[in-house]
């Protein structure tokens, strides 16, 4: 069963994008720990961008869902707002 489960995501991931690389997990953005981290700190160092690493073939585009908002309380609260504020 856990085959069967998991089969459709190992076409999805093949590992680590970066082509001299021979892990075979991927860690974010199609990239393996090492490579993630190095190319997060030429972005944040701004001698590159993900969008140049994008359209590079070199990482996948972001899913959204990491990062911390700068205040974690006004966004909870603009997150229950907008449930009580949904058609019912």
């Amino acid at each position: 069963m856990r085959a069967a489960a998991t089969r459709g995501r190992a076409n999805l991931y093949r590992g680590c994008l970066m082509p001299s690389c021979n892990e075979p997990r991927h860690y974010a953005r199609g990239l393996c720990a090492t490579h993630y981290y190095l190319a997060r700190g030429l972005v944040r160092r701004q001698q590159i961008t993900w969008g140049e690493l994008e359209v590079a073939g070199r990482c996948y585009p972001s899913h959204g869902l990491g990062g911390r908002p700068e205040n974690t309380s006004e966004a909870i609260d603009r997150l229950l707002y907008a449930q009580d504020c949904a058609p019912k």
